[in-house]
C-alpha cells in the first residue's frame, strides 16, 4: 500500500438499538463484534439520530446536511439531486467507494434497481432499492439491472461482497470508503433457526410500559430481535477478522451506527 490515506468503513445495521449490545448494559446478549469496537475505539453514548426515520436519516449521512436542508422529508422518496454527495467527495480525493446492500435512498418498489444517478456517486453499487426478505434476496451489481439471488442469507452474501470490493481497492493501490447495510436486526424476524431460537423470551429484559397483557408478545419479539442482532455481530466479526488478515484493521477507520432503534 503506496497511498497515505486512511480507508474508511461504513456498518449501518437498520433499525437497532442502543441497548441491544452486551456492552451498553444488555444482561442477555453476547456481542463480541460489537464489544471489540467499543473497547478498541471510542463509543459515544450520548449520540442522537439526525431523524429517526431511515431515509432522512440517510439523506443525512449522504450530504452532511440535515433534512430541513437536504429535502428528504420522508420514507420511499428519492434523495434530492443538485447536491454535493459524501461519495463524490472522496472519488476526487483518490478512494474507491463501494455501497453494499440496502440503499432506501431512490424511490421505486421494494428489491428493485438503483439508477445511477441515485447513487450519490458510489462507483461500486452491490444493493437495491430497499425492503426486508433476508432468506430471499435479490440484488444487483452497478448498471447491470438483472436481479441476482442467492441460497445464503442476506448478512452473509453481503460480507462476501464486502470483501470483493475491499480486494479491488487493494489491487488498485487505492484507500477505500466501504460501506455495508445489513437489513437486519430490523423485522421481519426471519433468519436461520439456530438464531431465532437462541435467546428465551423469558430471559429477554422489556421495558417497564409494557402493558401487561403484551408482555409474552413483547419477550417473543424481543428474544427473536436479539438473534437477529446476533447474527448482525457475528457478520461484524467476519469483517473484523478479515481486515486482520488482510493488515488492514490499523488502517481502517471504522464507523458503526444505526439510524434509529426499535421500539419493541
Amino acid at each position: 500500500m503506496t497511498h497515505n490515506k486512511p480507508n474508511i468503513l461504513y456498518i449501518y445495521p437498520d433499525q437497532m438499538r442502543y441497548d441491544a449490545m452486551s456492552n451498553s448494559g444488555n444482561p442477555v446478549l453476547e456481542t463480541p463484534a460489537f464489544d471489540r469496537l467499543a473497547r478498541e475505539g471510542v463509543s459515544f453514548t450520548n449520540a442522537y439520530s439526525s431523524f429517526p426515520l431511515c431515509c432522512p436519516f440517510r439523506a443525512s449521512i449522504m450530504t452532511g446536511k440535515y433534512t430541513h436542508k437536504h429535502g428528504l422529508y420522508a420514507n420511499h422518496y428519492p434523495i434530492p439531486l443538485g447536491q454535493e454527495f459524501l461519495p463524490e467527495i472522496l472519488n476526487r480525493n483518490g478512494y474507491a467507494t463501494g455501497w453494499i446492500g440496502k440503499w432506501h435512498l431512490s424511490g421505486g418498489k421494494k428489491q428493485d434497481y438503483v439508477e445511477k444517478e441515485y447513487r450519490c456517486g458510489f462507483e461500486t453499487f452491490v444493493g437495491f432499492t430497499r425492503g426486508h426478505s433476508y432468506d430471499k434476496s435479490v440484488f444487483y451489481r452497478n448498471d447491470d439491472a438483472t436481479p441476482r439471488k442467492t441460497a445464503d442469507f442476506e448478512p452473509v452474501y453481503q460480507t462476501r461482497h464486502l470483501f470483493e470490493f475491499i480486494d479491488s481497492a487493494i489491487e488498485q493501490d487505492k484507500p477505500y470508503f466501504a460501506a455495508i447495510c445489513y437489513g437486519m436486526p430490523h423485522p421481519p424476524l426471519v433468519a436461520p433457526e439456530e438464531y431465532l431460537g437462541m435467546y428465551d423470551p423469558e430471559d429477554v429484559p422489556i421495558s417497564p410500559n409494557v402493558p401487561e397483557d403484551m408482555e409474552q408478545e413483547a419477550r417473543q419479539f424481543t428474544a427473536k430481535y436479539y438473534g437477529l442482532t446476533k447474527m448482525v455481530d457475528d457478520e461484524v466479526g467476519k469483517i473484523l477478522d478479515g481486515l486482520e488478515k488482510r493488515h488492514l484493521l490499523e488502517d481502517t477507520v471504522i464507523i458503526f451506527v444505526s439510524d434509529h432503534g426499535e421500539m419493541a
